[in-house]
């Protein structure tokens, strides 16, 4: 798949599964009409095999390790 069309499926993923719309308050206390909830792309088994292929595509050689907060990104440290 090319990098577009990876890019382009990986919308579409993110746009079916992860934007939710309806009323929600926000932790600022903000309302809004829509959320991104990302964890349920990276949940997707579709989903989590794109987001790694495309973050190891953008580090590939560039650099020697990468940390952050486990939970929410532990679906996308695939590949």
């Amino acid at each position: 798949m090319s990098e577009r069309g990876l890019t382009e499926r990986l919308r579409e993923i993110v746009e079916k599964k992860a934007v939710l719309h309806g009323e929600f308050i926000l932790a600022s206390g903000l309302k809004s009409n829509i959320y991104f909830d990302l964890r349920l792309a990276t949940l997707d088994p579709e989903g989590a095999y794109l987001i790694g292929k495309r973050i190891f595509e953008l580090i590939n050689g560039k650099v020697d390790t990468i940390s952050g907060l486990t939970l929410g990104a532990d679906p996308i440290v695939g590949e």
